[in-house]
């Protein structure tokens, strides 16, 4: 089970699934570079001092589509091609919440799309690119959504603060796609490609809506964080290895009801 000797990019590593993922794989003895936007110093802090040297933050901003490759460039240049590149980030508009049906306008949507389905996509490829190049055996790592293949359950909003998502499900649906195509093209190079899909992952989310999430699904609750950086965990290992080109869904049963 060990990762020794190994680097991993962690892209969005300071989010909710980000930082689960640096967790759990510490004892991988794995090098975790996380590339996030936001730099999170107390995050690392709470490590006991022997992990500290294994977690390097790098300002990474995913919007400037125009500066990915050039920046990404230096990264590599720096700490070398990732063995494992896992990518779940999450980048949004300010007025992110206002994606709904009733409030979506065209310019917010075109952002949107911009800076999270065609800067994951760039990046996945960006990397995916320089593996083969360098002929690296590496493997990649895309979060995506269950809603990026089942239709979101409006019911679950009535009632709370927060409602459908316009833009998301293009999204995740396009990330899906696109993952599984790349994984065929750079298989024969010996980069494996993979999505996980997760179902509702519990944050701070409206108590009402969780208690409705919850009821949804068969194993009554939503996911918790680590659950899904178990697999991420799991993917990174050479044992899954035959795994190629899947978009494994992680939802506790939501989307089988």
């Amino acid at each position: 089970m060990s990762l020794k000797n190994k680097i991993i990019y962690i892209l969005g590593g300071n989010g909710l699934v980000g930082q689960a993922s640096v967790k759990i794989l510490l004892d991988t003895n794995a090098q975790i570079i996380i590339l996030d936007n936001n730099i999170n110093d107390k995050f690392i802090n709470n490590f006991p001092a022997i992990y500290h040297n294994q977690i390097i933050q790098v300002k990474f901003n995913l919007e400037k589509l125009n500066l990915l490759e050039k920046n990404l460039k230096k990264i590599i240049s720096k700490f070398r091609i990732p063995d494992v590149f896992i990518n779940c980030s999450y980048p949004k508009s300010i007025d992110w919440k206002k994606n709904n049906f009733e409030n979506i306008n065209l310019e917010s949507f075109k952002k949107n799309i911009e800076i999270q389905l065609t800067s994951n996509a760039w990046t996945n490829y960006l990397i995916a690119k320089n593996m083969k190049n360098k002929k690296k055996k590496g493997k990649i790592i895309q979060l995506g959504s269950i809603y990026g293949k089942v239709s979101q359950d409006t019911d679950l909003y009535k009632g709370t603060s927060i409602k459908e998502n316009f833009t998301y499900p293009l999204i995740k649906g396009g990330i899906s796609k696109f993952m599984q195509q790349m994984a065929i093209y750079y298989a024969k190079h010996n980069i494996i490609i993979n999505t996980i899909s997760p179902g509702g992952i519990k944050s701070n989310q409206d108590k009402y809506f969780i208690k409705k999430y919850s009821q949804k699904t068969p194993i009554n609750r939503m996911a918790k964080p680590e659950e899904i950086a178990s697999f991420i965990r799991y993917l990174c290992l050479d044992e899954s290895s035959y795994i190629v080109g899947q978009d494994l869904v992680i939802d506790g049963g939501f989307s089988k009801i």
